[in-house]
C-alpha cells in the first residue's frame, strides 16, 4: 500500500471532497461535489482495509466493533480536520465511510442561512427542527445555529450527538457536549438527564424514536430551546412524520404539543454549483405563526404549504429557493430540475 491513512485524510480535505469510501476490492473512492472519484491506485485488500481501520479505533472501540460489527466514531488529524467515521462489516471484510468535518463551526452568514434562522435563535424556548435527506448538511446547519447562540448569548448549551462532530469552544455561553455511546447510552437517556441539568439550549443531533421525540417536546414545553435534526424532505412532511411516529390514540395530543411549542422548521438539500467549485444549499423555512399553529392542531397540511408559498413573514419553499439559485446562476436549471424544481 503506497499511502497511509493520514495521506488519504489529508487528500480528502485538500481536494475539498466530502467523503472517503474504503472497502476490499476497490481503490479508495472520494465523493467530490456528489460524484464518486476513484484514487488512481490498486484495489485494496481486506487486510489493507483492516489495517486502515485499526489506525482510527482505540482498543476499546476495536473490541466494540468486533462485537457489534458496526459503529460510528470521530477521529481528528491535528490542524487538518475532524472526521466522522462509520465502520461496518460486509461481505469481504470491513468497510469505512469517512466524512470530513471542519475544525471550526461555520457562521450563519457562511452558510447563507435565511434571516428567519437568526430570528428563531432569539426565542427563549421552543423546538427548532432542521430536516433534509442524508448528507444534506443538517449537522453543519445545527452547528451554525449553536455557534450563533454561543457568540451572542450567555447560555448553558447542552449537545447530545452521535457522534460529536463540530467541537465548540466556550464564547459567551457555557457548552457541554455529550456523545451517545461514549457519555450516555442513548438520546432518550441523555434527554431525561438534560431536564435536570440547568440547560437553556439542548441540541439533539437526530430525533429518531418515539421516546426521544416525546422528551424533546417535553423539554421545549418546560422552558428549553431545543434544536434537533430528523430526516424529512420538507416542512409539511416533517410535521406529518413526527405525528405518525406515535400510536393513533396519541396523535392529537402530539399535534397540540407541536402547535404550542414548534418555533420553525428549516428544510434543506445540497446541490452542485454551476461553476463546479462545490455545493450550495437550498433552504425551505417555515415560521410557526398563529395560522400555522391552528392548521397543525386541525391536521390540515395543505394550507401550511400555501402559507409557505406566499412568502409571509420571510417564509420560503424549497422550490422558491431553487428558483432564486437558478436566477443568480449559482446552480443550473438542470440541477434544479433534478432536485424537484417545478419551473
Amino acid at each position: 500500500m503506497a499511502f497511509t491513512l493520514h495521506d488519504l485524510l489529508r487528500h480528502l480535505v485538500h481536494i475539498r471532497a466530502s467523503d472517503l469510501l474504503l472497502k476490499a476490492g476497490q481503490p479508495p473512492l472520494f465523493r467530490l461535489h456528489g460524484d464518486l472519484l476513484p484514487l488512481h491506485a490498486p484495489a485494496l485488500s481486506a487486510e489493507e482495509v483492516e489495517e486502515l481501520a485499526q489506525h482510527i479505533l482505540r482498543p476499546d472501540q476495536r473490541e466494540r466493533f468486533e462485537r457489534e460489527r458496526e459503529m460510528t466514531v470521530t477521529y481528528q488529524l491535528k490542524n487538518v480536520a475532524r472526521y466522522r467515521v462509520t465502520l461496518l462489516q460486509q461481505q469481504g471484510g470491513p468497510s469505512l465511510s469517512v466524512r470530513a468535518i471542519p475544525l471550526h463551526p461555520p457562521s450563519l452568514e457562511e452558510l447563507n442561512l435565511p434571516p428567519l434562522c437568526r430570528e428563531f435563535c432569539e426565542r427563549p424556548q421552543g423546538l427548532i427542527l432542521v430536516t433534509g435527506p442524508a448528507g444534506s448538511g443538517k449537522s453543519t446547519t445545527l452547528a451554525a445555529l449553536v455557534h450563533h447562540l454561543n457568540s451572542t448569548r450567555a447560555l448553558h448549551i447542552l449537545t447530545i450527538e452521535e457522534p460529536i462532530e463540530f467541537v465548540h469552544q466556550d464564547l459567551k455561553s457555557f457548552l457541554s457536549q455529550r456523545e451517545v455511546g461514549e457519555d450516555t447510552p442513548s438520546f432518550a437517556a441523555a434527554l431525561r438527564q438534560a431536564l435536570h441539568q440547568d440547560a437553556d439550549v439542548i441540541l439533539v443531533s437526530e430525533l429518531r424514536e418515539l421516546e426521544a421525540i416525546s422528551l424533546a417536546l417535553a423539554a421545549a414545553e418546560t422552558g428549553h430551546l431545543v434544536l434537533a435534526a430528523l430526516p424529512a424532505t420538507d416542512a409539511v412532511q416533517t410535521i406529518e412524520r413526527i405525528v405518525e411516529v406515535f400510536p393513533l390514540p396519541q396523535q392529537q395530543r402530539i399535534r397540540l404539543q407541536l402547535a404550542a411549542n414548534l418555533v420553525g422548521i428549516i428544510s434543506q438539500m445540497l446541490l452542485k454549483r454551476a461553476d463546479g467549485t462545490g455545493q450550495v444549499a437550498a433552504f425551505e423555512v417555515l415560521k410557526v405563526t398563529s395560522p400555522v399553529r391552528r392548521f397543525i392542531r386541525e391536521a390540515q397540511t395543505s394550507p401550511i404549504s400555501s402559507l409557505l408559498r406566499s412568502g409571509e413573514q420571510g417564509m420560503r419553499t424549497l422550490d422558491q429557493s431553487l428558483a432564486e439559485l437558478v436566477a443568480r446562476e449559482i446552480i443550473t436549471p438542470e440541477e434544479a430540475s433534478v432536485a424537484g424544481w417545478d419551473n
